[in-house]
């Protein structure tokens, strides 16, 4: 083997080593300041950053720290390699000499990128999660609708999965563990019970009940925990090397760990750094017995956030908290297992829920204009998929509810997906992002993230910053009209997409672009592409086909240096020519690169001008992938890559490499583990190297080591010329034959999928009409195809029908001519005819077709009845074009302190406090001056009576009388100027009860008092009546001194009485939680 290969065999080598070792997902570090321990005990306050792949530790004044071999923790200094390792001195030893916030060296730091990108990316759901997945997407695609109660009825159709999973517990000898196994068992597997942390402290409930809750009763948790044992060594032996804690704990323990589906490492201890951090290898994870946190009280056993992170790990889940696509505590697999210090983490997101089969959310497609509700996610499993033309906005109703209880805030949450990039964490953008309503980052965990972000109405529109714009500016979905109604959420949702291209999912439908089709393919479906150059990103969707017009016809071309192609599991590519982009000559400019899949075909397709243009990562540890099928790569045209297919497999996870040509690489083949698979009946012609494999094997003897004499390769012409040593030369097997049935030729149009010249012709569009061709063969109103026995020169005209007219080719043809073409392979055309009758306009405009045969919308006339869209008004007309709203919905809140509102969206009254301080009314005619103070009426003064005169009692305001009373005194009661009859002081006729006469005045004169004669008793009785009579009707009028409230409203006792028991029952309710 030349050098120059064993340098490149061993760098390949190397680097999936790495990759192996480096790829187990971790938790983030906790926010804030804690203490760790040093090995005499002492405590040591630090900050972290980071986590397993690259943390970084400092003290409280930003000097960065690294532990020792023996567990000790010293300021660090910078390795020649670039990594941080402990020095000399101790950490409350002088800094001099060393500098603040000290991080590794950029490559390191590169290093580490690349770790976190290889252990996302390499992470797949479970099989039963993902064969559960794939059930709930074909139910949906035969379910239409959608809504809170289609989703349980949709879940329920799918038998719930479970997980057995053993729980290690080990110690060490100079580190004893703290709690008992019954802790860990209410910690892990009790349902209803564990309230309480081992402290004290109050719990959301166990890693069970959580995986329940998020699930919707859809993963059944269960398991069994092991007592502890005790590890051979002392901790420090093990901060390098957790697989040798894991053996010895296993072999302690006795555990059969057939019986389980994964298990959990707990050892004794706090948390430490290196392999011991929270980190998931594969189908198991590690972590301490407590996490940092000492309290008041002691040291707690650590909740169960961070143990439901690392399970999250086990089940597929990635780390979503890497730099600017930081989720923050919106979710688990962010920083949201350190909530309520890591006793109640927050539910997954809806794209985890949906990648593990919890969740189908409704589906928004081109043309959906209309309102949202959404339900809280915990407690119905319920969201919205919009589709715009590049990507996927995924709506979800976070609200304080069950483990979502400690969220920073409450809405809508919009997350923007982008399936295409590959990582979740690195990159110019991200697999999954938070759209932030404040665009403050989620990283932050600020409380304005969920829509509408603190504002009484909330939109994301492609105006708005944020703007809902996909990464490459276009912009065709928008919200509006975001608001919350208790729990609920509404909103206006408008989504639009440009007309198709003629891109066909399993037959039907006009897509825009790849990926609409590919989203709204279900499991088995074919998506056809026509010919043509498609320049996007492509992630091919589970058990789904992605078949191009042929080689040369079909073009996939890269966009940069990013993989071209992600296969799903089960998934094939066939038909296209993939072609580099520009510059794309640096690594990770791959044409397909695996992933987790190893259940794929490629075949008839060329791929030109990549690095790599297939990168087999085969056979990642079975604990990933769990899938003994391999990837197919036949009857494939491989020119002018660096790589043509680069392979690392393990675990005997073999690819199969049959009938492909490998043209001017400069390395057709490379192996960099010990066999290069089923490798044979390749073509290998003007490679630099044809195979560079470990074990120095090379072409055998099917192959074929001659030019395939294509016909015109420079122009991507990859048929064979007649008398190409590539004809007949395939695998002779009867399953590798062309169509004709005869051996299979080697090369992209060789094989059962190198059918013989065809022509496939597709009508769409809104109108109708024909397509007819010469020579005969094709002449269909909708589609079909003809078949030739070789390459055939074939012209195509369109003939609209009346009402219809035609707009052009699309595939294979352009123009609105008649189109003469070439039939070599497979090739489609699409014959696009639009009816004359003009769509419909808005509400106030009629739709008409002028002389010219062009559509115009007049308005229509003022009053015609149209829908302004606001639902809290009603009988909506037209006026100039417009539709105006009138006679809005009247909202009256009956509380003094709140203002009634209509919320357009829903049309529903809403009622909305007034501000403190605000006047208003209780209803108790005793008060007066009453204000609003928290959205309750009171603080009003007593109101003053003025007495009614001195023949009334004193007067006094009663509730139930409704204000001020006085009741008269009895008649014949002495007053000032005689004696109270009905209420009034009036003299006394008979002068028996005159004042005496003031000081120093003569006696009354004679006959003025004394008895009246018999004559005179008639002429009193009757002016005493009379007097009486003037009393009472006085009396019938209001008293004058009785008092009357603002507004009016007088007293009364009925309205009294119910103003003191609201009073009491306020402030019973007020003082109902003061201590008696």
């Amino acid at each position: 083997m030349p050098s120059s290969l064993r340098v490149v065999t061993r760098r390949v080598a190397a680097l999936a080593s790495a990759l192996l070792s480096a790829a187990a997902a971790a938790a983030p570090a906790p926010p804030g300041a804690f203490s760790v321990r040093q090995p005499d005990g002492s405590p040591l306050a630090v900050r972290a950053y980071g986590d397993e792949h690259g943390i970084v530790f400092e003290t409280l004044d930003g000097y960065a720290l690294a532990q020792t071999a023996t567990g000790e923790w010293r300021l660090a200094r910078l390795a020649p390699e670039g990594r941080l390792v402990a020095s000399d001195r101790a950490a409350h030893a002088a800094r001099a000499g060393f500098a603040p916030h000290l991080r590794p060296a950029p490559a390191a730091l590169r290093e580490m990128d690349v770790r976190r990108r290889d252990a996302n990316s390499a992470r797949a759901p479970l099989p039963a999660l993902r064969d559960r997945a794939r059930a709930l997407d074909g139910l949906a695609a035969s379910r239409p609708g959608g809504g809170e109660a289609a989703g349980r009825a949709l879940l329920a159709a799918v038998p719930p999965a479970s997980f057995r999973l053993a729980v290690l517990l080990v110690e060490f000898p100079d580190v004893p563990h703290t709690y008992g196994a019954d802790a860990f068992r209410a910690l892990f597997f009790s349902e209803g019970t564990y309230r309480k942390s081992p402290l004290g402290y109050d719990v959301t409930g166990s890693l069970r009940e959580y995986w329940a809750e998020v699930s919707y009763g859809q993963l059944s948790v269960t398991g069994e925990v092991f007592d502890w044992v005790r590890a051979a060594a002392p901790r420090s032996e093990y901060l390098n090397d957790s697989w040798r804690l894991r053996d010895e704990a296993i072999a302690g323990s006795g555990v059969d760990l057939s019986q389980f589906d994964g298990y959990a490492l707990v050892y004794a201890g706090e948390v430490q750094s290196s392999a011991l951090w929270p980190n998931a290898p594969g189908n198991w994870y590690v972590m301490s017995e407590t996490f940092y946190s000492s309290t008041a009280l002691g040291v707690d056993l650590a909740g169960v956030g961070t143990h439901c992170h690392e399970f999250g790990h086990v089940l597929g889940l990635p780390d979503l908290y890497y730099g600017a696509g930081n989720i923050g505590t919106w979710g688990l697999m962010g920083s949201g297992n350190y909530l309520d210090a890591g006793r109640t983490p927050p539910h997954v997101g809806a794209w985890e829920k949906k990648r593990l089969g919890w969740l189908r959310p409704e589906r928004l497609a081109g043309g959906f204009a209309g309102p949202l509700r959404l339900p809280p996610v915990a407690s119905a499993p319920a969201a919205f998929e919009v589709l715009t033309e590049r990507s996927t906005f995924l709506l979800e109703n976070r609200q304080w509810v069950g483990f979502d209880t400690h969220l920073p805030g409450h809405g809508m949450l919009v997350w923007h997906v982008d399936e295409t990039q590959a990582s979740y964490t690195t990159g110019d953008h991200w697999i999954l992002d938070l759209v932030e309503a404040d665009g403050i980052p989620a990283s932050t965990s600020a409380g304005g993230t969920p829509f509408p972000g603190g504002r009484t109405e909330g939109a994301l529109t492609c105006a708005t910053t944020p703007s809902s714009a996909d990464y490459d500016g276009s912009c065709s979905f928008e919200l509006t009209g975001i608001v919350e109604d208790g729990d609920d959420v509404h909103a206006d949702a408008v989504v639009s997409w440009r007309r198709g291209v003629g891109i066909t999912v399993n037959g039907t439908g006009d897509h825009p672009t790849l990926f609409t089709a590919l989203a709204m393919a279900p499991a088995g479906s074919t998506v056809r592409v026509p010919a043509g150059t498609f320049r996007e990103l492509v992630r091919l969707p589970d058990a789904v086909s992605l078949a191009g017009a042929g080689p040369g016809q079909s073009i996939l071309e890269a966009l940069d240096a990013r993989p071209l192609v992600m296969p799903g599991e089960d998934s094939a590519v066939s038909g296209f020519t993939l072609r580099a982009a520009a510059g794309a000559d640096a690594f990770g400019g791959d044409a397909l690169q695996q992933g987790y899949s190893t259940a794929f075909t490629v075949t008839n397709s060329a791929f030109v001008g990549f690095y790599t243009a297939i990168a087999l990562w085969e056979g990642w540890p079975p604990s990933w992938n769990r899938d003994s099928r391999v990837a197919r790569v036949t009857n494939n045209v491989f020119d002018g890559n660096t790589y043509g297919l680069m392979i690392t497999y393990y675990d005997g996870f073999v690819p199969t490499i049959r009938n492909n040509a490998f043209f001017r690489n400069d390395y057709a083949v490379l192996a960099s583990t010990s066999s290069t698979g089923d490798l044979g009946y390749n073509a290998f012609a003007r490679n630099g190297v044809d195979i560079a494999a470990v074990d120095g094997s090379g072409p055998g003897s099917s192959d074929v080591l001659a030019d395939p004499a294509f016909v015109d390769p420079d122009a991507g012409d990859y048929r064979l010329s007649p008398g190409s040593a590539c004809i007949d030369a395939g695998d002779p097997a009867a399953s590798y034959s062309d169509v004709d049935g005869t051996r299979a030729d080697i090369g992209a149009f060789g094989g059962p999928g190198g059918a013989p010249p065809r022509l496939v012709v597709t009508r769409f569009g809104s109108g109708s009409g024909r397509v007819v061709s010469a020579p005969p063969g094709i002449d269909c109103g909708s589609t079909c195809s003809a078949t030739y026995a070789s390459a055939m020169d074939v012209t195509l005209t369109a003939e609209p029908d009346p009402g219809s007219r035609f707009d052009g080719w699309a595939g294979a043809c352009v123009g609105t001519g008649d189109c003469a073409l070439r039939v070599s392979g497979e090739v489609a055309v699409t014959a696009r005819f639009t009816s004359t009758a003009c769509p419909a306009a808005d509400d106030c405009h009629e739709a008409v077709v002028d002389a010219s045969g062009a559509c115009v919308y007049p308005a229509k006339p003022d009053g015609a009845p149209c829908d302004d869209g606001d639902a809290c008004t009603r009988a909506d007309a037209c006026a100039a074009g417009t539709c105006f709203g009138s006679d809005p919905l009247a909202c009256d809140s009956p509380d003094p302190c709140a203002a009634s509102t209509c919320s357009a969206p829903s049309g529903t009254c809403l009622a909305v406090p007034v501000p403190d301080g605000s006047a208003c009314e209780d209803r108790d005619p005793c008060t007066i001056g009453e204000t609003c103070a928290g959205g309750a009426c009171g603080g009003g003064a007593p109101v003053t009576c003025e007495p009614a005169g001195e023949c009334h009692t004193a007067a006094a305001c009663e509730i139930a009388a409704g204000g001020c009373t006085s009741s008269p005194l009895p008649d014949g009661t002495p007053c000032s100027i005689g004696l109270c009859i009905g209420g009034v002081c009036t003299r006394d006729p008979t002068g028996i009860s005159e004042p005496p006469p003031p000081a120093g005045g003569g006696a009354p004169p004679r006959g003025g008092g004394g008895c009246a004669s018999a004559g005179g008793g008639g002429e009193l009785a009757g002016l005493l009546a009379a007097l009486g009579a003037l009393v009472r009707a006085r009396l019938r009028a209001p008293i004058a001194g009785s008092a009357r409230k603002a507004g009016g409203q007088s007293w009364s006792p009925a309205t009294a009485a119910r103003s003191a028991s609201r009073r009491r029952s306020s402030r019973r309710a007020a003082n109902g939680s003061a201590t008696r």
